[in-house]
């Protein structure tokens, strides 16, 4: 079943543009955590030492999701990184998390939700926290207070009349988001 899963348009590659192990495993176990029924992670590693890549040994037989792993012979870059990363993903959604990031349990459900209800949406992303070295939440600032009070859906022009009068990125970091594959690499 899991093999045809992997298959399905249901697919959600987790792509992680690696370079950091302080909080890397944090970041993978929340990803691995995920409520989505058909996940798969691909790291690309930039790190300068072999920290992340023994995170990854370790974490790899406890779950049942594949862990596509890849050293870079020569460090990329986060951008780079995170295009090799997109470019080896097999799901026909990305979804990003940064090695210093981690995701509630069903962020991955929500957005593949949102997105695979309506094909013309072309960015899914979740409200971001901040949270301390202990993963204990932060008070919201400016840039993490919620904008909406539920779920909207905004057409372009909107979303760039929008962020021209309020100048406001609410969208969130890379982690905050989810694509379609095949959006990502038209560019």
């Amino acid at each position: 079943a899991l093999g045809s899963q992997m298959n399905s348009s249901r697919l959600v590659s987790i792509v992680i543009p690696a370079y950091k192990a302080d909080y890397f495993e944090a970041a993978l176990t929340s990803g691995l955590s995920q409520s989505h029924d058909a996940l798969e992670f691909v790291i690309c590693d930039d790190c300068p030492t072999e920290a992340i890549k023994h995170i990854v040994q370790r974490l790899s037989p406890l779950t049942q999701w594949p862990i596509r792993y890849f050293r870079n012979e020569q460090p990329l870059g986060e951008g780079l990184n995170t295009i090799r990363a997109i470019a080896l993903a097999k799901g026909e959604y990305i979804k990003f998390l940064h090695d210093d990031d981690v995701l509630e349990a069903d962020c991955v459900h929500h957005l593949f939700k949102a997105m695979s209800n309506n094909r013309n949406i072309k960015v899914a992303s979740s409200r971001r926290r901040r949270i301390n070295e202990q993963g204990e939440f932060l008070p919201d600032n400016v840039m993490t207070k919620p904008v909406f009070s539920q779920d909207v859906l905004l057409h372009g022009t909107e979303l760039a009349a929008f962020i021209g009068k309020y100048v406001y990125n609410f969208v969130g970091e890379p982690s905050a988001s989810m694509c379609r594959r095949s959006d990502l690499l038209s560019f």
